[in-house]
Formats: C-alpha cells, sequence, structure tokens
C-alpha cells in the first residue's frame, strides 16, 4: 500500500511537471490552451454561414492611404500579357484574425495581422472592444460613436496597440491561438514563424531566442524564433495546439498543399520545435475531398481526444479584387498524430466536410478563422480585406477616418 501511494505521488507529480502551467489536461488535450467541443463535426455543420457585423475604429494608429483600396494606394499585382494591373490596396491589406481566448478572460480582445509592401513592413494590431466587455457572444456595436467624457474623446472599441512584427519580411500569413501563445507565419520575401505571448494583451511580448536543435543533420540556423524550417514553398498560414502529452504541435500549410507538422521538444515551448517534420501532402489526404489553398488553419480538439483542422480560403484566389466565381468556404479534416518518445512518428489527415460561407464585408481569402467559445460552442471570426467607412485627409497624407469590420459567425 505505501508503495502504491509512492508510486501515485511520483505520477502526479510528474503530470504536474508535463502541465508545466498547472492547467487540465485529459485525453482530448489542454483543457487550459484549447477547450475542446464536444461533437466538432456536428458543431461545424451547425455553424450560421452568415454572421452579424462588429467594428473597431483605427483611431489615428495607421496613416493614410495604408490598408484602404484607394487609387493612392495602388499597387501592382498582375502581370497580363506585359501590362501591369495596378489596384487599390495590391498587397497592402489585412490579412488574418483571431480573437484573445474567453475562458483565458482574453475575449474582448481581437488580433489582426497585416501586410505593408510599402515600409516593408509586417503588422499584428491589437484590438479591444470595450463595449462587449465580458461577453461570450458578442453583440454588433455599429455604428461605433466616440463620446466626450472630461472634455475628452473617448472610443470604446478600437486598435489598442500595432506592433511592428518585422521592418524586413513584410507579408504575414494565417494564424492561431493556443492559450496565451499566438503563432504567426511571415511568407515574404521569405519564411519565419513568431511565437507571441498574449496574457497581456496590452503589452504583447515576442517569445524570444528559443534554442535551436541539430537533428538529422539539419542546420540548427534560425529561420525564425522557432528553429524550423518551411520547406521550398511559401507557408500561407500556421496553427498551434497542445497535445495531451504536454507536447505542442503546430502544423503548417504552404502553396504546394502540403501540411507540414512540428513537434515541440519540450513541454515547454521556450525549448522550440523538431525541425525535421512529418509532411502530408494533398495526394495523401484521403477522404471524400480535396485540401484547398488555405489562407487559415485552426486546430480544434473534440472532447474524445480527436484532434482537427479548420482552413478557410476563397474559391477565386484573386479575390476581392476579382469577384467572378468568389465563394468563401471552411473546411473541415481530421488529424490523426502518432507519437513516439516524445517524436511524430506519423501523422494521417482526412478530409471530412466543406462549408459554404457567406460574408459581406469579410474575404476568406485573407482573414477567417475558427474560435472556441466553449465546449458547446465553435464559432468563427472574419475581418475586411481592407478598411471601411475610410476618408481622405484634406492634405492627402497623416490620420483620417476608418474602422476594421470584423464578422461574427455564431450561435447557440
Amino acid at each position: 500500500m505505501k508503495n502504491e501511494k509512492i508510486l501515485l505521488s511520483i505520477g502526479l507529480l510528474i503530470n504536474l511537471i508535463i502541465s508545466a502551467e498547472n492547467e487540465f489536461i485529459t485525453k482530448a488535450g489542454s483543457q487550459f490552451n484549447n477547450p475542446w467541443v464536444k461533437n466538432v463535426a456536428q458543431k461545424f455543420s451547425a455553424m450560421p454561414d452568415h454572421g452579424i457585423e462588429l467594428g473597431a475604429l483605427i483611431d489615428g494608429t495607421i496613416a493614410w492611404p495604408r490598408y484602404t483600396d484607394d487609387s493612392d494606394n495602388k499597387r501592382k499585382v498582375l502581370d497580363i500579357i506585359g501590362i501591369d494591373i495596378k489596384v487599390g490596396g495590391g498587397d497592402n491589406h489585412l490579412q488574418s484574425i483571431v480573437r484573445g481566448p474567453y475562458h483565458l478572460k482574453l475575449g474582448d480582445y481581437f488580433f489582426i495581422s497585416g501586410s505593408d509592401p510599402w515600409a516593408a513592413e509586417a503588422h499584428l494590431f491589437v484590438i479591444k472592444l470595450n463595449s462587449e466587455k465580458g461577453k461570450k457572444k458578442l453583440s454588433s456595436n455599429l455604428p461605433i460613436t466616440p463620446k466626450a467624457i472630461n472634455g475628452k474623446v473617448v472610443v470604446d472599441d478600437k486598435i489598442i496597440e500595432k506592433i511592428v512584427v518585422s521592418k524586413k519580411k513584410w507579408h504575414i500569413g494565417g494564424m492561431d491561438i493556443c492559450g496565451k501563445y499566438l503563432a504567426l507565419v511571415i511568407t515574404k520575401p521569405d519564411m519565419q514563424i513568431y511565437i507571441y505571448d498574449i496574457s497581456n494583451p496590452e503589452k504583447v511580448e515576442q517569445v524570444k531566442k528559443i534554442p535551436l536543435k541539430k537533428e538529422n543533420n539539419v542546420s540548427a540556423e534560425s529561420v525564425g524564433f522557432v528553429g524550423i524550417k518551411g520547406g521550398n514553398s511559401a507557408v500561407m498560414a500556421v496553427a498551434l495546439t497542445r497535445l495531451a502529452s504536454g507536447h505542442f504541435l503546430l502544423c503548417s500549410y504552404d502553396y504546394n498543399k502540403i501540411f507540414n507538422f512540428y513537434i515541440s521538444i519540450t513541454p515547454n515551448i521556450k525549448n522550440g520545435f523538431r525541425q525535421v517534420p512529418f509532411s502530408v501532402n494533398k495526394d495523401a489526404v484521403k477522404g471524400k475531398g480535396e485540401p484547398k489553398n488555405y489562407q487559415n488553419i485552426t486546430f480544434v480538439t473534440d472532447d474524445n481526444g480527436q484532434l482537427f483542422l479548420i482552413g478557410t480560403t476563397n474559391s477565386q484566389e484573386a479575390s476581392p479584387i476579382i469577384r467572378i466565381g468568389a465563394r468563401d468556404h471552411a473546411d473541415l479534416l481530421a488529424v490523426y498524430p502518432k507519437i513516439e518518445n516524445g517524436r511524430l512518428a506519423s501523422v494521417r489527415v482526412d478530409f471530412i466536410h466543406d462549408k459554404h460561407m457567406y460574408c459581406d464585408t469579410c474575404n476568406f481569402n485573407a482573414g477567417a478563422t475558427a474560435y472556441v467559445a466553449d465546449q458547446n460552442n465553435l464559432w468563427m471570426y472574419g475581418v475586411s480585406h481592407w478598411l471601411k467607412n475610410t476618408k481622405k485627409p484634406g492634405d492627402g497624407k497623416g490620420n483620417f477616418p476608418g474602422m476594421i469590420a470584423i464578422t461574427q459567425f455564431a450561435s447557440y
């Protein structure tokens, strides 16, 4: 009996060490990091295909004409038979959106990324919706009306911080959140993956200098702060989750429609990820559908332990510039990782379901991600490609009025 108690105590101690942050880890993974959902496939099918619009004012954080589709912001996007096609906002647009985890009391915040090729900068905008404070399911906050308090103009719902992720690499891909960690990828001029700590959304910190490891003769030179390589094709999106073992699982998805899965070296994300991925190309994906050009991918876990990816995109790659044949899509894929001795032995991906979504103000060719509100509610958020309700300043430069439009696809 005494030996059994000792063994039980040792087991409990090991579990605490694995969890590292005292979160509740079950067969379905870490409840602290990624709340699991009861019957993901059913919740995905039942998700409404239309949403409601919310917004956040830019409040002086962006100078004219950036992030607008105005002719002042024209940029070459196509070369057709030797003719340069320039459009307003070409490549300078909002890219991805994630909402802060409600169960961590971060649901009032959104994190929206954007690409600015003019300044050769990648941006991460932090939005706070004070008018929706504490709400799980948000209501439309439109129109947003600034108010005067003690002689000062106060805006409740706005961008509170613009973070310059990089001053050299400017094209950001899809993002994902796992607990207090946000993962994003920069795809141009070459790939880097960054991990941010968002536990204090008003003081977001980058997880820096993650140690790199040499494995199977792979160079340990830095390709970003997580020390992994992205292959030969530009990565469009990354997803991040935590497994029941306590290890983090990161997935990147590239233009060749290849899923690259990486597992963290230890349950501490700051120790980095193993550089050699387990790759699954589109031809290896089983099921009745084929992976699309996903701009965002999000990990979601079922309460039975089954892991899923939700990918979003638009059928028209030039959307919203070209709208012919443009349809927003969300796909559900099941993921079966096999872990042996802390390493990925194999990963299988099955295509489960395609869902046609409708969004008047957002575009799945850039920003749209799944969101776990709680165990019974799987939602989605989309962001406008460019700013809305803009007005050119009189002198043609400087601050200007404008709004980031957010669409919430949610139901109870």
